[in-house]
């Protein structure tokens, strides 16, 4: 292949890298990367402009190995490694801009690409190396005024039905305004300030929003809160009568039953063959249960909590206080 050298004016090309990306260029921040720390191993996501986030430094090899969806991609500036075959059999990738901050790009890492396959690259980096050596298309970019990667921290909540309104704390990197849009309206409204209020068990996403700011591009990612029943309460706990105990707890009316366990050990070790005997009670209207098989003079230990059904899971809220009792003793001689 013949190379090509097209050279711009670096404010030009700034514009033109900037518009090719400003059109539904919206970062996802769990948009499918498969990753173990600073590398990405594997990405398998449907979006046809990829934006690398920006606390990856190595890209591993086959790491987009037969991607037919990708067009560009956008490497951010924290990654130092393109490994070999990176980009194998990417037959759509056709734009890949690649930052100075890339020291090393490995053998065949763009190989079997898009045709006519542009790698955007600062004068004398290592981009425009491999460029120049295996033939490709590129294009001189000022990096230093080139859009930016914007990232949203915030992480999933779990909180107790009847807790009080609480602030996602949700922080954009580029300072851009938030936005909040919660999918199941039914289990908390979440204001513009980003303060939740509960409304019922279940669980929900929280769509977040930072909008482009200066040189830092949109930006979305999802969380998932999740509001629980409320901490049981054992009411009574009795061994009324020979080789049984009974005992009975709070009723819940937002929950859609509750799980009871009964053992000999105050630790509730599972490992322990038939050591926890669990009960699922599948009526909020149950509040007590006969538990048999309890051998007289020994200590048994109960607990109880709340679930509420969402599908197929179960939200479950947390144990009581474990309460215990002495099987009772026959009183025949």
């Amino acid at each position: 292949m013949k190379k090509k050298c097209s050279i711009y004016l670096l404010c030009t090309v700034a514009l033109v890298v900037t518009l090719m990306f400003a059109t539904d260029r919206v970062v996802h921040a769990k948009d499918y990367f498969y990753r173990s720390d600073y590398y990405l191993e594997e990405y398998e996501g449907d979006s046809s402009k990829v934006v690398i986030p920006d606390d990856i430094k190595i890209i591993c090899e086959l790491a987009f190995y037969e991607n037919n969806t990708i067009t560009s991609v956008l490497v951010s500036d924290s990654v130092a490694t393109i490994r070999s075959n990176a980009f194998y059999k990417c037959p759509n990738l056709v734009y890949a801009e690649i930052p100075p901050s890339v020291k090393k790009i490995g053998e065949n890492a763009f190989r079997e690409c898009g045709e006519g396959l542009v790698i955007a690259c600062a004068p004398n980096s290592a981009a425009y190396t491999y460029a120049v050596e295996n033939g490709f298309d590129y294009r001189l970019v000022d990096f230093d005024n080139r859009s930016k990667v914007q990232k949203i921290f915030c992480h999933d909540r779990t909180v107790d039905y009847g807790t009080a309104s609480f602030l996602l704390e949700a922080k954009a990197s580029g300072k851009g305004k938030l936005t909040y849009k919660v999918l199941n309206k039914k289990v908390a409204a979440v204001s513009k300030s980003g303060k939740v209020t509960v409304k019922n068990c279940g669980r929900t996403k929280v769509v977040i929003s930072a909008a482009a700011r200066g040189k830092y591009l949109a930006a979305v990612t999802t969380v998932t809160l999740t509001v629980r029943p409320k901490r049981q309460e054992i009411k009574s706990l009795t061994a009324k009568e020979p080789g049984t105990v009974v005992v009975s707890w709070k009723k819940d009316k937002k929950a859609s039953g509750y799980i009871l366990e009964c053992s000999e050990d105050p630790l509730f070790d599972y490992n322990k063959k038939g050591n926890v005997i669990e009960i699922l009670i599948s009526s909020k209207s149950v509040t007590s249960r006969r538990i048999s098989g309890v051998e007289k003079g020994e200590s048994y230990y109960v607990r109880v909590r709340s679930f509420k059904s969402s599908g197929k899971a179960k939200i479950k809220g947390r144990w009581s206080k474990v309460e215990v009792v002495k099987g009772k003793k026959s009183s025949k001689k």
